[in-house]
């Protein structure tokens, strides 16, 4: 069995008469009917029944035929994308993201979809444990997240290193005399830590809570 008689199948299907079905096809209604025998012979089953001038479908032929449907158009669909991706002109871009990673996009996305705007892009987000899972099963094309993370079986790219942030209520500012613009983690004893947990691995959440630990500022 092979698209192509699946695609001789459905099409009998579709005209309901073997001859319309030939004629659709552009070819003589004996070397379909021959198809339509090896298809049966080849399943063990039979696939259609005559019921006076009409075909009907046997409940193996309807199984057949809405089987038969998805594969057409998913031939169908990857012949196009491969296509038109050669040109690079059309496609769909997956990417994934940690949350505080999503800034990265700003100004990107705006350029790459102004380059490529057949393009269809799908953002995905998760923390570095979802977006490597995520990677692994081709989920997504490209995954943009923070270390700590084991890149082993990955390729990657470093990007730009980003400073760590205390935001603080502007009364613990005042209280603490923080004037200097750097902070040390010393100084934010006593102040409550607010941090994106997540859900399984380790990360950044790991990190900051671990130096916390280190000069027990929690």
């Amino acid at each position: 069995m092979d698209i192509r008689q699946l695609h001789y199948f459905s099409t009998i299907v579709e005209e309901g008469q073997i001859t319309r079905a030939a004629k659709k096809l552009h070819m003589a209604q004996p070397p379909l009917s021959h198809q339509l025998k090896l298809l049966e012979e080849e399943l063990g089953v039979k696939l259609i029944a005559r019921s006076g001038k009409k075909l009907e479908l046997t409940n193996a032929g309807k199984v057949l035929y809405k089987k038969a449907q998805k594969l057409i158009h998913q031939l169908e669909e990857t012949i196009i994308e491969v296509k038109e991706t050669d040109e690079g002109c059309r496609g769909t871009l997956s990417l994934g993201a940690s949350k505080s990673c999503f800034s990265f996009f700003s100004e990107r996305l705006p350029a790459f979809v102004k380059k490529y705007p057949l393009v269809t892009i799908q953002l995905r987000e998760g923390d570095s444990f979802v977006i490597g899972e995520q990677i692994k099963n081709k989920e997504i094309d490209i995954g943009v997240t923070r270390l700590p993370m084991d890149l082993s079986e990955f390729s990657y790219l470093h990007l730009s290193k980003d400073p760590y942030v205390a935001v603080l209520h502007h009364d613990w500012v005042r209280e603490m005399d923080l004037c200097s613009s750097k902070i040390r983690m010393e100084q934010l004893k006593g102040i409550p830590l607010l941090l994106l947990h997540r859900i399984k691995g380790s990360g950044q959440y790991e990190l900051v809570v671990d130096e916390c630990r280190r000069v027990r500022v929690k």
